[in-house]
């Protein structure tokens, strides 16, 4: 759309904030801590991380776990799992006992999809072209498109 730095795609008002670079890092090494990683990779110091130090070492820069780092814990990891995947708006996240509270999502033990946390309020889906049609169904295909487009501006992509 055309906005106050000229045409160009711009962030919806009702979008979640952009992600922070450094509170990125820091989950995904947070993530990685959990799971038990020796090594993590990060060309620099983003904070502290309890059990691991951030040096220059074998393995190049990053955060090397220490040899008193707590164990690796499953149900930590799968915290932040759940908690990433929420964020990034899975219908669906497969998971064998329930582990927190999710806004927007419940648990189901025997959902259709299995065992897991099912999104509450699914986003309708975008209706596809009719398969095998070719030139002459050329037509449908704005349809389709606007609806895309449409969607783009509800998502706060455009």
């Amino acid at each position: 759309r055309d906005g106050p730095e000229g045409f160009g795609y711009y962030r919806h008002a009702a979008a979640p904030p952009a992600a922070d670079p450094r509170e990125q890092s820091l989950l995904v090494l947070r993530e990685a801590a959990a799971a038990g990683a020796d090594f993590v990779r990060c060309p620099e110091d983003v904070g502290e991380v309890v059990g691991y130090d951030f040096r220059d070492g074998d393995d190049g820069i990053g955060y090397y776990r220490r040899s008193d780092a707590p164990p690796p814990d499953g149900r930590e990891y799968t915290r932040i799992v759940l908690q990433r995947a929420s964020a990034a708006g899975a219908v669906f996240i497969g998971c064998p006992e329930p582990i927190q509270d999710l806004p927007g999502y419940e648990f189901a033990a025997d959902g259709p999809d299995g065992c897991g946390y099912y999104l509450i309020d699914v986003p309708p889906t975008i209706e596809q072209p009719a398969a095998g049609r070719g030139a002459e169904g050329e037509g449908d295909r704005g349809a389709s498109y606007d609806a895309f487009m449409e969607s783009m501006k509800d998502l706060g992509a455009m």
